[in-house]
């Protein structure tokens, strides 16, 4: 790759730029249906002197890795949330029903999110805290476990959680979590 592309640059640098703005977006949400590649070209550009003047180009030595392994911020979310609804309903449990309660999680998140002052609270940057006073949260989720009893869904999770105020509010922060993170539906049950 020549190093003088002052067009290579712009690219690169546009293409760095993308990726920082598009880092948190799951790919789903990236819609690329209008986007097509109506030209490709290869032209070769002047020649560049890249052996300062040594006659000899550099000699690059490879910087020498660390130790650790990078850190996956979107397994860490996952896994504080799978943690929690161990906490809350218990470990011991069937892959399958661990599914299944990663999905109920879900299903209320949806249900809280179009609560219009759930969302309008979330969208103004309110704390954990914040919402928790205010007590819409709680009474979306309460709704959506309710519609998960009426549904004969999980009826067992659904009675624990409105039998216990406690559980019902662990369980409201869980769904404020996972609304406030940019986890995806296959983010969560593909790791659940």
């Amino acid at each position: 790759m020549p190093l003088g592309d002052v067009e290579l640059e712009k690219l690169s640098r546009f293409i760095r730029l993308c990726a920082k703005r598009l880092a948190n977006v799951p790919t789903s949400e990236i819609d690329l249906a209008g986007l097509q590649l109506t030209h490709f070209g290869l032209y070769k550009r002047g020649e560049v002197d890249i052996t300062l003047g040594t006659g000899e180009p550099p000699l690059i030595r490879p910087i020498a890795g660390g130790i650790s392994s990078g850190r996956d911020r979107t397994w860490e979310k996952i896994s504080e949330i799978i943690r929690a609804l161990n906490e809350l309903f218990g470990e011991g449990i069937s892959e399958g029903d661990k599914i299944k309660r990663a999905a109920n999680l879900l299903a209320t998140t949806e249900h809280a999110r179009r609560n219009s002052t759930v969302r309008k609270q979330i969208d103004a940057g309110n704390t954990e805290e914040q919402i928790m006073q205010g007590g819409d949260l709680e009474k979306a989720v309460t709704s959506a476990v309710l519609e998960m009893l009426a549904n004969n869904q999980d009826k067992e999770d659904a009675t624990r959680l409105l039998k216990d105020r406690k559980a019902m509010a662990s369980y409201a922060r869980l769904v404020y979590k996972v609304l406030t993170t940019d986890l995806s539906k296959e983010d969560l049950l593909g790791l659940s």
